[in-house]
């Protein structure tokens, strides 16, 4: 299957660079389909908050939480050189740490009742709380967004593009809260709502040929801080 798939990318990135004419207008339409790493903002809200209503911790301490994984397909239609019009639909799903009792309590409670006499099973239980990380509570979203967007191009050459570009619109929105633990089991609960989206991507490149190009741009939103990947100018 992965061999088919390569084989089928790789056939239309040579049609797109040699079955379609180069010419020396610029080209009025363009399709994008990128993927996207970000954080959720609501995730890390809902963690925050639990944390402190249950004097928890997160099951991790380093690295990203809340780590959001986008994906989506643009369209934009040029009226000049610089300026362009369109829509983009996507999807995003955030999977970070989840949270856990502190580590006195997890190690208090599994391994000793906290005497002098039990100071090597609270040792063992530590090495196990440290590098076996496990999660409590586990909060995860879902989105599907859609983003009339615009786009301004600050460099617009045949192999190279400098641009920035703004969406705003709205998104399909779920949360899911569970655990497997009993003493949480109150807290499952799956919630959705429709919400305000946006993607501001500030800094973005273009590089590549005149009909096909490879991007990645810097910003914030649905999409991601860091969204890459291909541009077909038609």
């Amino acid at each position: 299957m992965k061999i088919k798939l390569l084989n089928v990318a790789a056939f239309m990135a040579l049609f797109f660079l040699t079955a379609i004419p180069a010419s020396s207008q610029t080209s009025k339409h363009e399709i994008r389909a990128t993927i996207g790493l970000g954080v959720d903002a609501e995730v890390n809200d809902v963690r925050e908050d639990l944390k402190n209503e249950f004097g928890l911790e997160n099951s991790r301490n380093r690295g990203l939480k809340s780590v959001q994984g986008s994906y989506s397909l643009e369209y934009f239609y040029h009226p000049n050189k610089y300026w362009a019009i369109g829509v983009n639909f996507g999807n995003a799903e955030s999977s970070g740490a989840g949270i856990r009792r502190s580590y006195d309590t997890t190690c208090n409670s599994s391994f000793s009742d906290g005497g002098s006499a039990d100071a090597v099973p609270r040792l063992i239980g530590g090495f196990i709380y440290a590098f076996m990380p496990y999660s409590e509570i586990n909060i995860k979203s879902k989105s599907q967004f859609f983003l009339p967007s615009v786009k301004y191009s600050w460099i617009s050459k045949e192999h190279f593009c400098l641009y920035s570009k703004l969406g705003l619109g709205a998104q399909h929105y779920k949360i899911d809260i569970t655990s497997g633990s009993n003493d949480y089991a109150s807290l499952d609960r799956h919630i959705e709502k429709v919400k305000f989206a946006y993607q501001l991507s500030a800094l973005g490149i273009e590089f590549g040929g005149e009909r096909l190009r490879a991007s990645i741009d810097f910003g914030y939103g649905k999409q991601g801080i860091v969204n890459a990947g291909l541009v077909v100018n038609l």
